[in-house]
């Protein structure tokens, strides 16, 4: 669990990052300072590019998070492109920070979703779903107090969390244009169990490790159609 010093070290690297932003946009530039040059491909737990050939797969397993934000359609729609743009500095870094934390490996970031894998060690599910608590304990401590302090309207964001087997390929049409992806159902389960608000939703693959009891002040509660984990108050 994240503890406070943490969030306040978050707090600290997240913030220099978006008042870089806020600096760039002030001189109407984006330098390279102003983003992180690593780049996602490559980067599946346990596998490399050369473990892999065009066309072959190998079979694994994993826990899948998916965080996505809410309505940020619409909050691009009325607040234009460079509020989006000093959001999403807030937001994201923050949410990579945490899942650093709790070891996992954000493998894509799509527009203001992000997707983290932990491969099949023991603890995985538990990782990935106190991660994506301490992701909302975030989002209200880092995130929106930054936004909160620089007058910018608050967010909310949805978190998913599943397991199970995937498939790891190298992908692409030629070595210059080419990722190392994993495919899954658990992937898709993660993505899709996203669409909450403020609130981790976990698959049946999820629930089935869970204790049915409070554990260590986190129960877990059946709704129609997924699961939801809280913390309690």
């Amino acid at each position: 669990m994240l503890y406070d010093d943490d969030i306040c070290e978050i707090y600290r690297k997240v913030n220099s990052q978006f008042q870089l932003a806020i600096k760039n946009l002030t001189k109407n530039e984006l330098t390279k300072t102003a983003v992180n040059e690593s780049a996602l491909s490559d980067v599946i737990p346990g596998w490399r590019e050369n473990d892999l050939d065009f066309g072959a797969y190998k079979n694994d397993w994993f826990a899948a998070l998916f965080v996505d934000m809410r309505d940020s359609t619409g909050r691009a729609n009325r607040y234009g492109a460079k509020y989006t743009f000093l959001t999403m500095y807030a937001y994201l870094p923050a949410m990579i920070e945490v899942a650093n934390f709790y070891g996992g490996k954000v493998t894509d970031i799509a527009g203001d979703g992000l997707m983290v894998l932990w491969r099949n060690v023991y603890g995985a599910e538990h990782d990935a779903v106190m991660c994506g608590l301490d992701m909302l304990r975030v989002k209200d401590a880092v995130t929106n107090e930054i936004l909160k302090q620089n007058k910018l309207k608050g967010i909310e964001i949805g978190v998913g969390v599943s397991s199970g087997e995937v498939v790891v390929t190298k992908i692409g049409f030629s070595k210059s244009v080419y990722d190392v992806k994993a495919f899954g159902d658990c992937i898709n389960e993660a993505s899709k169990l996203s669409n909450g608000y403020d609130e981790v939703h976990v698959s049946n693959s999820i629930k089935t490790e869970w204790p049915t009891s409070i554990y260590r002040g986190i129960s877990l509660y059946q709704c129609d159609e997924y699961c939801v984990i809280k913390r309690q108050e």
